[in-house]
């Protein structure tokens, strides 16, 4: 079995689910809602109760928003997927496979995170609401894949089944609090949030002089979270190490 046969595994396990199978259209879902969906309902508002809309304050922000929502998602999928092949043992056989832990790996991990730098960077393309560069899109779109990538394998780590990993999904969720925090937050109460790779995306983004910094930042710290992450979520329920 060769490691692109260990994503296609995957994808039957998507088909079958009907919760994961809604993932796959939901990048462009976002993308409208975001473009559209939102400013159409905040101006209907602001007409209705006659206030200021709000929207053009936060463009930078919900373009943020969907670069990170975008990746969060499919990682999610990943995770969901690598909850159910450890219930069935299913994990362990992969590794034992000619692909190895390593393809196993490679396809549960590596190939989402890179297929949802691509989806983030196109989707914002199309749909982006600020003037965000690309130029500074696309990094943030790898940083946002390497916040979702930690997030996914605290789940695997942390859930025992697939019902406690939607609901560490959900909980994971709050993750998104370090995008609003810069725009909310002034001087250094706002670094509360730097240990939220999500919050060093809106660093990069409004910051105009230092933003490979904070794209190095965050990174960083997303390194450091998947790695701890990586090494809880090796561990089968018998304490026999996988990875």
């Amino acid at each position: 079995m060769k490691t692109h046969q260990v994503a296609k595994a995957g994808l039957t396990l998507i088909k079958r689910d009907a919760l994961l199978a809604m993932l796959i259209p939901a990048p462009i879902l976002i993308g409208v809602v975001f473009r559209y969906g939102i400013p159409a309902l905040d101006s209907w508002l602001a007409q209705t109760l006659d206030h200021t809309a709000l929207v053009p304050q936060f463009r930078t922000m919900l373009d943020l928003m969907l670069l990170l929502l975008i990746p969060y998602l499919l990682n999610m999928a990943a995770s969901m997927i690598m909850l159910e092949e450890r219930d069935e043992r299913v994990s362990l056989y992969f590794a034992v496979s000619p692909p190895g832990i390593k393809g196993y790996l490679t396809g549960r991990i590596l190939q989402p995170a890179m297929i949802s730098v691509v989806l983030s960077a196109a989707m914002f393309t199309l749909f982006r609401s600020s003037d965000l560069s690309m130029t500074r899109a696309i990094p943030i779109a790898f940083l946002a894949s390497a916040a979702s990538v930690a997030v996914c394998i605290g789940v695997v780590a942390v859930a025992n089944n697939k019902v406690e990993g939607l609901a560490l999904m959900k909980l994971g969720g709050l993750s998104l609090m370090g995008i609003q925090a810069p725009f909310f937050l002034s001087g250094t109460s706002q670094y509360l949030f730097s240990p939220l790779p999500s919050f060093w995306m809106t660093k990069a983004a409004i910051e105009p002089n230092n933003w490979p910094l904070f794209i190095a930042a965050g990174l960083t710290v997303s390194a450091l979270w998947i790695w701890l992450f990586f090494r809880i979520a090796g561990y089968t329920a018998s304490g026999r190490r996988v990875w």
